[in-house]
C-alpha cells in the first residue's frame, strides 16, 4: 500500500497521517495533485485538512493560549519537542481520550477491548501491518529482524462499525506509563490524592505505613482502565502525574511565559523514563 512508505516503524496512524501531510505541502500546487495520484489520496481532502489546521491555530490565537509573539503554526517554539516520540505518543493520548483500547496479556491484537466494546485493527491500520510484519521465526525474531512488539495499549481517533463487526481508525500504539500519566481528567479524586499521600510537596510520605508501601496495589483511572503495580512505584508516578497536570494548567494560564532551566531538565526527565 502507498502509506506504507509514510509509515515508519512507529506504529501508529497519526505518525503516517503526518509525514503524508509534511511531504504534501512541501510540494507546488502542480506537484500536490501529482502526489496524491501517485498515492491514491485525496486532493480535496488534502486541502480541507490545511484549512482545518490554519482554522484550529486561529482559534487558539483569539483564546490567548498561545504566546502573543507566535505568528504561525510553524513557529519553533510549538514545535520544541516534537522530535520527542514520548512527548507525541502523550499528546496523541491526551487527544483521544477516552479513546483508549488494551490488549490481553501477551500482546495480542486480534481483539482489543474499549470502554464497553470489543474491536479489532483493520487491514490498512499501520500498527496491525507493522506487527503482521514481523512475522515471527524460530528464533523469536521477525521478517524485518526485529524482535515481535508487545503491545498493551492503543489510543484511537474513533471506532467504524461495518455489519456486527467494530474496529479501531487512526490507531497509535502507547506504553502503560503514558496512558497511566496523561489520560484521564486533569484533576485525580481527592480520595486518590489523599490514599497515596499527594501533596503539594511532590515528595515521598515517609511516615506512611511501610507494609502497605511494598504491597501491590490497583489503581482504577476508569472502571475499564486498571493499572496495577506496587504501592510505591504507583504513588511515584501518579505524582508525576499531579506535577505534569499542574504544569500544563499553569501554562495555559500564562502561554506567554519563557521555558525555565527546571522545566526543560524536568521534561527531559520525562521523556528518559520511557526508554
Amino acid at each position: 500500500m502507498a502509506r506504507d512508505i509514510f509509515a515508519g516503524f512507529d506504529y501508529s496512524d497519526h505518525m503516517t497521517f503526518l509525514r503524508i501531510y509534511n511531504a504534501f505541502i512541501k510540494l507546488p500546487t502542480h506537484g500536490q495533485s501529482n502526489f496524491c495520484m501517485t498515492n491514491y489520496i485525496s486532493l480535496s481532502a488534502m486541502r480541507m485538512i490545511i484549512g482545518i489546521r490554519q482554522q484550529l491555530f486561529m482559534e487558539l490565537q483569539k483564546l490567548r493560549l498561545l504566546p502573543a509573539s507566535c505568528r504561525s503554526a510553524d513557529d519553533p517554539d510549538l514545535n520544541r519537542y516534537s522530535n520527542s516520540w514520548p512527548m507525541i505518543q502523550a499528546a496523541i493520548v491526551a487527544g483521544s481520550y477516552p479513546n483508549i483500547g488494551f490488549t490481553r496479556s501477551g500482546g495480542q491484537i486480534r481483539k482489543i477491548r474499549t470502554s464497553n466494546e470489543v474491536a479489532s485493527l483493520p487491514y490498512g491500520c499501520a500498527v496491525k501491518r507493522q506487527a503482521s510484519s514481523t512475522g515471527m521465526n524460530g528464533m523469536g525474531v521477525g521478517k524485518m529482524g526485529k524482535p515481535e512488539p508487545v503491545i498493551e495499549y492503543l489510543a484511537f481517533q474513533e471506532l467504524s462499525k461495518s455489519g456486527d463487526n467494530l474496529s479501531l481508525r487512526t490507531v497509535t500504539a502507547v506504553p502503560p506509563l503514558t496512558v497511566l500519566l496523561f489520560a484521564g481528567p486533569i484533576h485525580l479524586k481527592r480520595e486518590v490524592l489523599n490514599d497515596y499521600s499527594i501533596g503539594d510537596e511532590f515528595a515521598l510520605n515517609d511516615d506512611a505505613d511501610t507494609d502497605s508501601n511494598t504491597d501491590e496495589c490497583v489503581f482504577a483511572l476508569e472502571p475499564w482502565l486498571v493499572f496495577r503495580w506496587k504501592f510505591e512505584d504507583m504513588q511515584l508516578m501518579l505524582k508525576l502525574r499531579v506535577k505534569l497536570m499542574t504544569h500544563f494548567i499553569f501554562m495555559m494560564k500564562q502561554p506567554d511565559r519563557l521555558e525555565t532551566e527546571e522545566t526543560k531538565v524536568f521534561f527531559s526527565i520525562h521523556s528518559f523514563i520511557y526508554y
